[in-house]
């Protein structure tokens, strides 16, 4: 399997290092990336399930002056004031004892950050720095981004329900049109943002999620705004197809959908065959888009055994 260069791997297991004493160490430094309306809040209770599963794997964390620039941080962590940063930082979470959460530009405690998505590519890397990249919908499509402008970051990509983007340029055109509409509309409260989320979790696309896994509260901290402006910026239609450049990516890549959704399961198939022999697929059965928070424990498990091994 090709390897990312400056990558350092010890019987399978991602961040090798060697301790005070000498030995040899493993460190999992994980970053789960939302979709569109969701923030890092909505992770929490997968994190918690990733948590578990992770805990046979021996888990050593970084200090605040470790060689790879990390710096942990609450869960309440706020936005620095100064502009210059909030451009190029987000706001990062500690969602579990060993995992972290990001808020994309336009949600959560990073609203009133507005950038597309190769700038939001570059904010995401300088907030989080080298590491496990799991992205779902919308953020497995930031995360590829990410992984094509700055490879040496990403130590492992996990691509929940991903795509490489629309590549019918007249259909991207269209879905930028209907996005824009979109937004328009929700600025000016047509509808309201609660009436907004509950029609945005009630699409086909959704229809095997169980309403307590929507988390309508968690995405109600969000604002009109910054939707908005995500739908604009970071929207399907807005971003590039990256299908052709998928055989750059030399990092392990691992593909995940719901079995139960037609679509992104053969884009997780076909991302995988165009990435090459570095690249895994995984189906999850009886799951919908939203597959890791449909069948929690059996995501994470599955996550588990692809990083243990």
């Amino acid at each position: 399997m090709p390897r990312n260069p400056g990558a350092n791997y010890h019987t399978g297991k991602y961040f090798s290092a060697k301790s005070a004493s000498g030995s040899v160490v493993s460190i999992l430094k994980i970053l789960l990336v939302h979709g569109f309306t969701q923030n890092a809040k909505c992770m929490i209770p997968f994190a918690e399930e990733l948590d578990s599963a992770l805990e046979p794997i021996s888990k050593v964390f970084p200090s605040d002056n470790d060689p790879y620039g990390y710096v942990p941080v609450g869960l309440k962590t706020e936005l620095e004031s100064s502009e210059a940063v909030i451009t190029s930082r987000l706001a990062l979470h500690r969602l579990s004892s060993s995992i972290y959460g990001v808020d994309l530009p336009g949600h959560g405690l990073s609203s009133s950050v507005q950038t597309g998505p190769w700038e939001t590519a570059g904010s995401l890397g300088k907030t989080f720095g080298r590491g496990v990249y799991i992205g779902y919908s919308m953020g497995a499509r930031i995360c590829l981004y990410l992984a094509l402008s700055s490879p040496e970051l990403i130590e492992a990509l996990i691509l929940v329900s991903g795509s490489a983007g629309i590549e019918d340029e007249d259909a991207r055109i269209a879905r930028k049109s209907s996005d824009d509409a979109l937004a328009i509309s929700l600025e000016e409260g047509r509808p309201d943002l609660a009436t907004f989320l509950e029609r945005w979790t009630e699409q086909p696309l959704f229809s095997t999620l169980p309403a307590q896994s929507r988390m309508i509260a968690e995405r109600m901290t969000n604002t009109p705004a910054g939707l908005s402006s995500s739908l604009r910026l970071c929207g399907a239609g807005a971003c590039d197809s990256l299908w052709g450049r998928l055989h750059e990516l030399a990092m392990p890549v691992h593909c995940i959908a719901g079995m139960l959704d037609g679509r992104y399961s053969y884009y997780a198939l076909r991302m995988a065959r165009l990435i090459g022999a570095n690249a895994t697929v995984s189906l999850v059965q009886s799951a919908g888009h939203a597959c890791y928070a449909e069948r929690p424990k059996l995501a994470s498990l599955l996550i588990a055994n692809l990083l243990g091994h």
